[in-house]
């Protein structure tokens, strides 16, 4: 250790440095743990970004005060969230594979000062200013946090076609998306123009596109107890077969709407697309009810009441 005053004086960290570079450092978690957050709402969003486009987005909030380079940002987003990388590498890759998701830019994200700060200050209860690379879901409040900027950022309606739908002042979603390279470090994806407005959905390209709301637990619930009660048909003893798709349609939208006056109804493609997400409890209660049911004969439509309805949704 040397006895040199200056020397000492000389290797301390400037104050006001310290601080920028804290600053800038809770601005990468921040950005990325909110991705991931919109990753995990229950509507099981394709959240598409780029690097380039993070560091635009850094650049323009910090500006004119300070601005690092590219490959400075770089670094410090390979330091500051590997894991919260690995983890939307993790819950976006088979989305991504097997397609039919909602699909998000993270051009869409509003993300203002307040919501940092607001962000910093639940931080600062929990986790030393010092400690990198977080696991948010591993603390409680401050994902319980993200969380709620996740569901406010984002509408839960989408289009027909599958694209999500934002009701923010933000720029709009491309209606397609390059298959990203999930292999680096971010999922990559086209930026929305800067000076875009959000589309009226009825009028996106010109083709009338009716909203529809993510998928809901009762919506999800209806369709496991469809096929499980197909299912447990095979064992009346007689020849049936699986209904078709819009027979199952019908039943899912004159069901759900009985139950609620302001249900709004699937089209059978959705229905369908749907019923063969794979991964899922729905997809695999489909799969077990087809392998039980016969190519011929008659047609089964399993028929129950809200309160043996109730009782399942109990059970979930």
């Amino acid at each position: 250790m040397s006895g040199n005053p200056s020397n000492d004086d000389t290797s301390s960290p400037d104050p006001a440095n310290k601080k920028r570079e804290q600053e800038e450092d809770l601005w990468i978690e921040f950005y990325y743990g909110l991705l991931l957050a919109i990753a995990s709402l229950p509507a099981e969003l394709i959240v598409l970004q780029n690097l380039v486009e993070a560091h635009e987005r850094f650049s323009r909030f910090f500006r004119p005060t300070h601005v690092i380079s590219f490959d400075d940002f770089k670094t410090r987003c390979d330091t500051m969230v590997p894991r919260i990388m690995a983890k939307l590498r993790e819950r976006l890759s088979h989305r991504i594979q097997e397609g039919g998701y909602p699909i998000v830019l993270a051009t869409s994200m509003t993300f203002t000062e307040e919501r940092l700060r607001v962000y910093r200050e639940e931080r600062e209860k929990l986790i030393d200013d010092d400690i990198r690379d977080i696991d948010p879901e591993g603390y409680t409040e401050l994902w319980r946090r993200l969380t709620e900027f996740a569901e406010k950022q984002f509408s839960y309606s989408v289009e027909d076609t599958g694209k999500a739908v934002v009701e923010d002042n933000v720029s709009p979603l491309t209606t397609t998306a390059t298959t990203p390279n999930i292999a680096s470090s971010t999922p990559v994806a086209p930026i929305a123009p800067a000076n875009a407005s959000v589309q009226s959905p009825s009028a996106t390209h010109g083709v009338v596109q009716p909203l529809q709301k993510f998928w809901t637990n009762d919506e999800i619930a209806y369709l496991e107890f469809f096929f499980i009660q197909l299912r447990n048909s095979t064992f009346l003893g007689r020849e049936l077969k699986m209904p078709t798709s819009i027979e199952i349609c019908n039943h899912f939208n004159a069901f759900l709407r009985a139950r609620d006056a302001n249900f709004v109804e699937r089209n059978v493609n959705q229905v369908a697309r749907y019923c063969g997400r794979k991964g899922t409890q729905v997809y695999q209660c489909r799969r077990d009810a087809e392998r039980l049911l016969k190519v011929d004969g008659d047609t089964y439509i399993p028929q129950f009441t809200n309160a043996e309805f109730d009782q399942h949704l109990s059970m979930r």
